[in-house]
């Protein structure tokens, strides 16, 4: 099987997915940031702390992913899921949180 070619994700020339990052915790942001930056077929276009500020993003710059704090201040974030998949319907949503326990 043949890896790569136009539009194939990480090849030469072909769309990267677009990603917002949605979190609270600044420094997990930044580390995911810098992870993600390394990936050939992924470029983050923003994050957010709060669910307000995420569904803003997801309006505005039409992601092709959204990873998702499910903990959240402001808005609880299974409600931001729902509102992200209304206004960026083509979103894919993946939830993302970490609990000391």
């Amino acid at each position: 099987m043949q890896a790569g070619g136009p539009g194939v994700p990480g090849s030469a020339g072909a769309p990267r997915a677009r990603v917002v990052i949605v979190d609270d915790d600044e420094e997990f942001v930044q580390t995911l940031r810098q992870q993600l930056a390394r990936a050939a077929d992924l470029k983050v276009v923003g994050d957010a702390a709060d669910g307000p500020s995420a569904l803003r993003l997801a309006r505005e710059l039409r992601p092709d992913v959204v990873l998702l704090d499910i903990s959240l201040p402001r808005m609880d974030g299974l409600e931001v899921a729902r509102r992200v998949r209304e206004a960026a319907p083509d979103a894919r949503v993946v939830a993302l949180t970490g609990h000391p326990s």
